[in-house]
């Protein structure tokens, strides 16, 4: 019982099992993504502060830068109108600002009117080749950053100067921008993070990705304006070449420029990133494989259970005839089995039942046939004597030849009327027997032996071979001698120029064979079966046709077979009995009747 015991309980831990990994892989996928969602919170968090930092110190770039431009303008109209007074002011600004490079003092027709340097030339070039238009009239205007000859990064700035209300001249500024250049390279070596400085001309005038300056932008200029439309102005998260992106940015009206912070999440986190994605993998795997493992488990585990059910229900409907197919070894098993030899004893107990209702039925049926045929064979009989009688009378009488030539005729077919009505008797009679413990050997050699004078008689020879230690069977020693002798006359009938016959008796199977044959002619193989058959026959006109259905009727009666196969010569008999070494072994015969019951159907049907 603990064998089987074991068996179960690996089967529920071969589903337990699995089904506890993909808890645990499903688990860690959980917490996993719990660590993926707070990184991208991080990520945004500093993303945020680099937009807010950056973007506060380009604002106040821009501011003080305006605000500087707007003071030296104001200074320039509230001083002295004189030239020498303004050349020392522009020379002053380019002493005093570490920042500017040059000031100049422009004509509105683009022509220098004063400046801190003498190459006038290139300075009105820079002017013109710069394109303010109209708006550096109106108010303080600032370039993007520049690269000069050497890859310097510049940028220039306009301030109107008005007298009397009206900008008489322009205040031309060019500025050193190392200073807000090395705001965006300071930031170079940041993992995962893009800061990108972008002009309205599409144009990257700062980034940390140095190798990018005054390049075209990842993204261009307006899908930063598209998002300005829709009011999105803070951040939004958005997958670009197929990355995760986390976007900050901001807007400067003043100059057009659009300052980006972009977190690639998948670089900002790359160690995160790849054990992300290779939990993700481990854990689809498990998950699949243990899914597969506890599907098979469970088929294992439940396919039994579920055969089991469908016989139950198949036997609750009625139908024996499907068998419980489970081969496992565990108390599921073992149920199964119990259950399929449950429904085999019960199957085997029904058919018995209904063979048992059958042969009742039949018993009755053939009760009933002996009573009537004694009945018939009675009256037949008491006309059959009274013909006989006045037969003898008129032989008695002295009438002609021809007339006893008549009378020995009607006599020939009231005698055969006799024997059938007799052979008909023995046809009802050969279902109900009185079986007792019969010895092969003696009882065969009893039949031979009295059949011995007749098969003598002509010219036919019977020889006997009984195995050793051939055990006793239970049966009608009447019946059976009514079987053989039958066999006999059959042969003596196909012998009548002499011959001989050989009788064999051997256990084989738990059954006694006898094989009965002679060398007549033969029975033809296409009459193998009919010959059984009632009145059946190919005496032309000798015999009634229930020899040998009087003989199959015994042998089944008695649990046996009998048939008729080729042997290549004479006819060849092969009857079988089962072999009961003992009376508790037999079970009871369903042909057998009570000895009262015997006795009457032969006093009205042997004593017409």
């Amino acid at each position: 019982m603990l064998f089987f015991q074991k068996k179960l309980f690996y089967k529920l831990l071969g589903f337990l099992i699995p089904t506890s990994i993909i808890g645990v892989a499903l688990t860690t996928l959980f917490l996993t993504e719990i660590s993926r969602q707070f990184s991208r919170s991080q990520a945004g968090s500093f993303c945020e502060y680099l937009s807010e930092d950056m973007g506060t110190r380009i604002q106040f770039f821009l501011d003080q830068l305006k605000n500087t431009l707007e003071l030296i303008a104001t200074s320039i109209e509230l001083g002295k109108p004189g030239e020498l007074q303004k050349k020392v002011t522009l020379l002053g600004i380019r002493d005093d600002l570490p920042d500017v490079r040059f000031a100049s003092l422009m004509e509105r027709d683009g022509q220098v009117a004063l400046s801190s340097t003498s190459r006038r030339s290139e300075i009105i070039n820079k002017y013109k080749r710069l394109e303010f238009g109209d708006r550096i009239f109106s108010g303080p205007c600032l370039t993007s950053i520049l690269r000069d000859e050497e890859g310097f990064p510049l940028m220039y700035a306009t301030v109107p100067v008005r007298y009397r209300h009206q900008v008489q001249q322009i205040l031309f500024l060019e500025l050193d921008a190392r200073y807000f250049y090395e705001m965006f390279t300071s930031m170079v070596g940041l993992p995962g993070i893009i800061l990108e400085l972008v002009e309205p001309k599409n144009t990257v005038i700062a980034t940390n990705l140095v190798q990018n300056t005054f390049e075209t932008p990842h993204m261009p200029y307006t899908y930063y304006l598209s998002h300005l439309d829709r009011g999105d102005r803070s951040h939004w998260e958005e997958d670009i070449q197929g990355e995760e992106n986390i976007i900050h940015m901001r807007y400067y009206s003043d100059t057009g420029w659009v300052f980006v912070v972009r977190g690639v999440y998948s670089r900002l986190f790359a160690q995160k990133s790849e054990l992300y994605m290779e939990s993700i993998l481990i854990g689809a795997f498990m998950i699949w494989l243990c899914t597969i493992l506890g599907m098979y488990a469970a088929r294992r585990f439940l396919n039994p259970i579920r055969r089991l059910h469908e016989s139950a229900i198949a036997i609750s409907r009625g139908d024996f005839s499907q068998k419980v197919s489970v081969t496992s070894h565990d108390e599921v098993g073992r149920l199964a089995r119990d259950f399929d030899l449950m429904r085999s004893n019960l199957l085997d107990h029904i058919e018995r039942e209904l063979k048992a209702v059958e042969e009742k039925a039949r018993l009755q049926n053939l009760a009933a046939m002996g009573e009537a045929a004694s009945k018939v064979n009675h009256e037949i009989g008491n006309r059959l004597s009274n013909i006989s009688m006045l037969l003898d009378l008129y032989r008695n009488q002295g009438i002609s030849a021809s007339g006893r030539t008549l009378i020995e005729s009607i006599e020939q077919n009231v005698d055969r009327i006799d024997q059938i009505c007799r052979d008909f008797s023995k046809f009802t009679r050969s279902k109900f027997i009185r079986p007792e413990r019969l010895p092969v050997e003696s009882f065969l050699s009893s039949i031979v032996e009295q059949n011995r004078l007749m098969l003598e008689k002509n010219g036919v020879t019977a020889d006997l071979e009984v195995d050793s230690d051939l055990p006793a069977i239970w049966a009608d020693p009447g019946l059976l001698e009514h079987v053989f002798n039958n066999l006999f006359h059959n042969s003596l009938d196909a012998l009548p120029e002499g011959g001989a016959i050989h009788i064999s008796a051997r256990a084989w199977d738990h059954r006694l064979v006898v094989d009965f044959l002679d060398t007549g002619p033969g029975i033809a193989k296409e009459m193998h079966q009919t010959i059984f058959d009632p009145f059946f026959t190919t005496k032309r006109g000798k015999g009634t046709g229930l020899g040998l259905s009087i003989v199959r009727s015994v042998v089944q009666a008695h649990e046996g077979e009998v048939n008729c196969v080729e042997n290549g010569g004479g006819a060849h008999f092969v009857l079988t009995f089962p072999l009961w070494r003992s009376q508790e072994q037999r079970p009871p015969l369903e042909q057998e009747i009570s000895k009262d019951r015997e006795e009457t159907i032969e006093q009205e049907v042997g004593n017409p």
